[in-house]
C-alpha cells in the first residue's frame, strides 16, 4: 500500500520572497522560513521548505521516498510526479541501485530514498536542483554509529542555520573574482565558501548517515551510435519531454541568437503560439545586440510575439539585499535579470530553458590534452579561472575522484562543473523570481547525445543541434545562428566607460542621454 502526501504551493508576494524555492534538512528544527512547510522524513530528520516548492513523499513497506521538485517521463508524458515516484519506489533493486533506475527520468528534482538500513539522497542528472550538505562529526556515537548530516537548497542557508563561518582561503578566491550584477561565477569542484560545506555533484549519491559520497555514474563506455539513429531517439525523448511539460505548465520560452534557444523553439512548434517568448536586453548594447535582434526578426518572421525585458543599468539596493541573501557569494549574478524578470515577465509560467546543453558541446578540447595527463592547473586554465590554491585544490579532488573514467574526462568535466555547478548556480539564482526546467536534463537523452561523433557536437556549428532544428522546425533556422556582433562607436565608448569605471563620474542625465542614442540607432 502506498501512501503520498503533497503539500499545494501558494503564490507568494513580493515581500515574501526571502529563500524562496529553498529547502533545509537537518536533525535540529528550521527557523530560517517566515512560514514553512514541514515533512518528517524519519531518523531524526526534517525536511522544511519554502511554500512554492513542490514536495511530495511517497512510502511503500519500510522505503520512503521524499521528491523536491518535479519529475518528467518522455515515455508517459501524462504521468505526473505522484505515478512517478510511486512507480520508482516498487521497483524491485536495493536502494543504491535507484539512482541508476532514474535514466529514464527528466525534470528538476531532488529526491531522498530510506529504506530503514540506507538513506540516501540523489539529484536530476545535471543537478539544477542543488543540495549541499554538511556532515556533523560531533554526532557520531563512541561506537562508530551514523554521522548526522544537514542538507540545503543554498550554502549560505545551511551556514546561518549551523552557525558556520566562511573559509578565508575560498574567500580570497572568491573575491578575485570580482563582483558583478551580470556575470555568474560558480566554486569549482565540489567546494563551497564554507570549510565543512560541499555540493553534490552529478551522478552521485549522499548517504545521510554516514555523510559518504560516492559516484555511481558512469560505469561503462558510452556506445557509438550512428547518425540517424542519435536523431531518431533525441527527437523521440524531447518531444516526449516537452508534451510532458506543457500538460503541467504554461510557458515562457527565452531568446537569444545561440543554438540552445534555438533548438528549444524549434521543439516547441506544436505549441509555439501558446508559448510567451522573450528575450533579455542588458546594457550598453541594448536592442542592438545579435541577441536581441536575431529573435526578434525570426519570431517576427514565424508570426510569434516576444517581449524585449530590457535589463537595468543598475539594481534597487533592497533587491540586490534580498538576492544576495538568497544566494550568498562574494560574486552574485543575477541580479539585473531577476529584477527585470520579476517586474516585467508573467509569473505565473515556467521558464523552457536550453541549459545542460554545454554538456555534450565538446568544449575544453585541445590537442595537447589527454586523459592520462590532463592536470587541475589544465582545468584552471581551460575555464579561465586562474591558478589559486583554493582553486587547483578543488579540481585535483575532483579529478581523483573521476578517475579512472570510461567516458572522457572532459566531457565528464562539462557535465559535472559546467552543468552541475556554473549552469545550476545560474538556476538557482533565478528560483527568486521564476521556475524554469530544462528539456535537456535528461539522463538517456544526454547519453544518446554523447554517443554521437564529437565533431558532429561541437561549436560554433553544434551539427547534432542543427539537425534536430531542421527535423522539428526547419524555419527556425531561416536567421543565422550567433552571428559576429557588430556595434557602433558610441555602444564601444559606452562599454569601455563602464570598465574603466567613468560612468560613475558621468552625471546621471548624460547617462540616460547615450542610451537613448544607442536606442535610436537600432
Amino acid at each position: 500500500m502506498t501512501s503520498c502526501t503533497h503539500p499545494n504551493p501558494s503564490q507568494q508576494s513580493l515581500a515574501s520572497l526571502e529563500l524562496r524555492r529553498l529547502f533545509l534538512l537537518a536533525p535540529q528544527d528550521c527557523t530560517e522560513f517566515a512560514d514553512p512547510l514541514s515533512v518528517p522524513l524519519g531518523g531524526g530528520w526534517r525536511l522544511t521548505h519554502h511554500r512554492d516548492l513542490q514536495v511530495l513523499q511517497c512510502r511503500e513497506g519500510r522505503r520512503t521516498l521524499t521528491l523536491i521538485g518535479h519529475l518528467l517521463d518522455p515515455y508517459q508524458p501524462q504521468a505526473d510526479d505522484r505515478l512517478l515516484i510511486e512507480t520508482l519506489i516498487r521497483k524491485d533493486v536495493p536502494l543504491d541501485q535507484l539512482p541508476a533506475a532514474t535514466a529514464h527520468l527528466g525534470g528538476r528534482w531532488a529526491l531522498f530514498g530510506d529504506d530503514g538500513d540506507q538513506a540516501l539522497v540523489w539529484t536530476d542528472p545535471a543537478a539544477q536542483r542543488p543540495v549541499y550538505y554538511h556532515r556533523h562529526p560531533e554526532h557520531a556515537t563512541q561506537d562508530g554509529g551514523p554521522i548526522r548530516t544537514s542538507l540545503a537548497g543554498e550554502p549560505g542557508l545551511l551556514a546561518r542555520h549551523l552557525g558556520l563561518t566562511v573559509d578565508p582561503v575560498a574567500a580570497d578566491y572568491a573575491e578575485g573574482r570580482g563582483d558583478s550584477d551580470v556575470e555568474v561565477h560558480w566554486l569549482p569542484g565540489d567546494r563551497t565558501l564554507y570549510t565543512d560545506v560541499r555540493t553534490l555533484l552529478p551522478n552521485h549519491w549522499l548517504d545521510l548517515r554516514s555523510g559518504r559520497c560516492r559516484r555511481w555514474w558512469p560505469q561503462a563506455p558510452i556506445p557509438r551510435l550512428d547518425w540517424d539513429s542519435v536523431l531518431q531517439r533525441c527527437e523521440v525523448l524531447l518531444r516526449g519531454q516537452l508534451e510532458a511539460i506543457q500538460r503541467r505548465w504554461p510557458l515562457a520560452l527565452p531568446m537569444t541568437a545561440g543554438w540552445d534557444s534555438r533548438l528549444m523553439l524549434a521543439l516547441c512548434r506544436p505549441i509555439a503560439s501558446e508559448v510567451h517568448a522573450y528575450t533579455l536586453a542588458y546594457p550598453p548594447q541594448g536592442r542592438r545586440a545579435n541577441d536581441v535582434r536575431v529573435p526578434a526578426r525570426l519570431l517576427a518572421s514565424l508570426g510569434l510575439a516576444h517581449q524585449i525585458v530590457r535589463c537595468p543599468d543598475s539594481v534597487d539596493e533592497g533587491f540586490k539585499a534580498l538576492m544576495r541573501r538568497h544566494q550568498p557569494t562574494p560574486a552574485r549574478g543575477c541580479c539585473a535579470d531577476a529584477q527585470a524578470l520579476w517586474r516585467l515577465l508573467p509569473q505565473d509560467r515556467m521558464s523552457l530553458s536550453g541549459d545542460v546543453a554545454e554538456v555534450v558541446k565538446a568544449h575544453f578540447r585541445r590537442p595537447d590534452l589527454r586523459d592520462e595527463t590532463l592536470t587541475a592547473a589544465d582545468l584552471a586554465d581551460l575555464i579561465r579561472i586562474g591558478r589559486h590554491p583554493f582553486a587547483l585544490d578543488a579540481l585535483q579532488d575532483w579529478l581523483a575522484g573521476a578517475r579512472p573514467s570510461p567516458v572522457p574526462l572532459l566531457d565528464l568535466f562539462c557535465w559535472e562543473q559546467m552543468a552541475g555547478r556554473w549552469q545550476a548556480k545560474l538556476r538557482a539564482d533565478m528560483d527568486l523570481v521564476q521556475d524554469g526546467i530544462a528539456p535537456l536534463n535528461h539522463r538517456e537523452l544526454l547519453v544518446t547525445m554523447l554517443a554521437a561523433d564529437e565533431s558532429r557536437r561541437r561549436a560554433p556549428q553544434v551539427e547534432l543541434f542543427e539537425a534536430l532544428i531542421l527535423r522539428m522546425w526547419p524555419q527556425a533556422l531561416t536567421e543565422p545562428v550567433n552571428p559576429p556582433e557588430r556595434q557602433s562607436t558610441l555602444v564601444v565608448l559606452r562599454a569601455l566607460a563602464g570598465r574603466i569605471g567613468l560612468n560613475r563620474l558621468l552625471p546621471v542625465a548624460l547617462r540616460r542621454g547615450m542610451r537613448r542614442l544607442i536606442d535610436r540607432e537600432d
